[in-house]
C-alpha cells in the first residue's frame, strides 16, 4: 500500500493555470478575431452589391472626411460612411483626402478606396506622347492618330499651327 504524503511535504501550488488554459485562451482570441473580421467584411468592408464599376467620382478641393464618406456611401461606392471615417482615423488618413477625379474600373473594398483617396491613386492610366520641336500640325495629327487613335481630321480642324508646343503630353488611355 502506498503511504500518503503528509500535507506539509506536498509541493506548493504555483498559482499558475495549467498550460492548456493558455492555449485555450489563445485559440478563443484568434476565433474572436476571425469572427470580428468576418462580420466587418460582410457589413462594412466589402464593396456594395450595386457598386458602379467603370465609373468616375470627384473629390472636390476642401471636401472633409464626413462629406466624402457620405458622398461615397450615397454613390454606393462604400457600405458604411461611419466605418470609412473610423478606418481613416485608425489608419491616420483622416486629413489626407486628396482632391481630384478618380476612376474605379472594378469593385473595390472601402479600405482600398480609402487608400486610393489618401494616396492620390486616381486610377486613370495615361499614355505619354512626345511632340518634337519643329513639327507641323500635320505631323502632330499623324502621331496622335497612330499612338492614340485620335482622328487626324478632327485635330486638323481644331488645331492651329503652333497649337501644341514641343513637349511630352499625358493623355488618358
Amino acid at each position: 500500500d502506498p503511504v500518503p504524503t503528509p500535507v506539509s511535504e506536498r509541493p506548493a501550488d504555483s498559482g499558475r493555470p495549467p498550460l492548456w488554459a493558455g492555449a485555450f485562451a489563445c485559440a478563443l482570441t484568434v476565433l474572436a478575431g476571425l469572427i470580428t473580421w468576418g462580420v466587418l467584411w460582410l457589413t462594412c468592408i466589402r464593396p456594395p452589391a450595386d457598386f458602379p464599376a467603370e465609373s468616375f467620382f470627384t473629390v472636390e478641393k476642401g471636401l472633409g472626411l464626413s462629406q466624402l464618406s457620405a458622398q461615397l456611401e450615397s454613390a454606393e461606392l462604400i457600405r458604411s460612411a461611419g466605418f470609412f471615417k473610423l478606418s481613416a482615423y485608425i489608419s491616420g488618413n483622416q486629413g489626407k483626402v486628396l482632391s481630384g477625379e478618380y476612376f474605379v474600373k472594378t469593385p473595390v473594398s472601402s479600405l482600398e478606396l480609402l487608400s486610393r483617396v489618401a494616396n492620390g491613386a486616381f486610377g486613370i492610366e495615361y499614355k505619354e506622347v512626345t511632340i518634337p520641336e519643329g513639327w507641323r500640325k500635320e505631323e502632330i495629327s499623324l502621331k496622335l492618330a497612330t499612338e492614340l487613335g485620335f482622328p487626324e481630321s478632327e485635330f486638323l480642324k481644331s488645331a492651329r499651327e503652333g497649337y501644341m508646343f514641343p513637349d511630352t503630353y499625358l493623355f488618358p488611355k
